[in-house]
């Protein structure tokens, strides 16, 4: 009975002592301790095929904004109006006194120029009116045979136009007067240069036409 006891009472003594004499060593937080301690957080293959597809998925076009058409029962804003901006005209400098700007004179064309370009286009006409001559024929003038020099006078406009002709000198013979106008009847006639009798719509002209009978 008294062992028990005995028994008993020791026994805490004993690990009360134990206890005492042992440090407690508190155990803190520290990045090794988390590493071994924490759980490794691994992806299961299904996850992993989801997230790879969700990265490789390419993004979607954005669209553009369409504008909505506009409420025809909103009230309408009004755009204020900028003010156009106006300068003033500008104003010539006068002149200096005493000096006189003479005014632009036409060219004027010399009476000897005149003159000349009349000359040139009369000796065209008449060089023109040879080369086109015919002598009569027919039974009268094989008999006949006549010469002689037919003056012709004529009229032409500056645009070419003749407008009548007449024997101005006859050479004696119907044959040759007539063959005369007829030349100068079907001639063309060139149009008058501008320097060429200035002021006239129309010119007169004669023409003096020898005919030979051929041998």
């Amino acid at each position: 009975m008294l062992s028990l006891l005995l028994f008993h009472f020791g026994a805490p003594a004993i690990r009360h002592s134990e206890t005492n004499s042992t440090p407690i060593e508190l155990i803190l937080d520290s990045p090794e301790t988390e590493q071994q301690v924490a759980p490794q957080l691994v992806a299961s293959p299904e996850i992993q095929q989801n997230t790879t597809h969700a990265l490789a998925r390419p993004e979607k076009p954005v669209e553009p904004a369409v504008a909505e058409p506009a409420d025809p029962a909103a009230p309408v804003r009004a755009v204020p109006v900028v003010p156009e901006l106006v300068l003033p005209p500008v104003q010539a400098s006068p002149a200096p006194s005493g000096l006189a700007i003479p005014p632009v004179a036409p060219s004027a064309i010399s009476a000897d120029s005149v003159r000349n370009a009349e000359a040139i286009y009369i000796g065209k006409v008449r060089a023109y009116l040879q080369t086109i001559k015919r002598y009569p024929t027919g039974r009268e003038a094989s008999l006949q045979r006549p010469s002689g020099i037919v003056v012709v006078w004529f009229m032409v406009r500056r645009n070419g136009e003749i407008l009548d002709a007449g024997i101005e000198t006859s050479s004696g013979s119907m044959l040759l007067d007539n063959a005369a106008l007829a030349t100068v009847r079907r001639g063309v006639y060139p149009v008058f240069p501008f320097e060429t009798w200035p002021g006239k719509a129309q010119q007169h002209f004669t023409v003096a036409l020898d005919f030979i009978p051929a041998q």
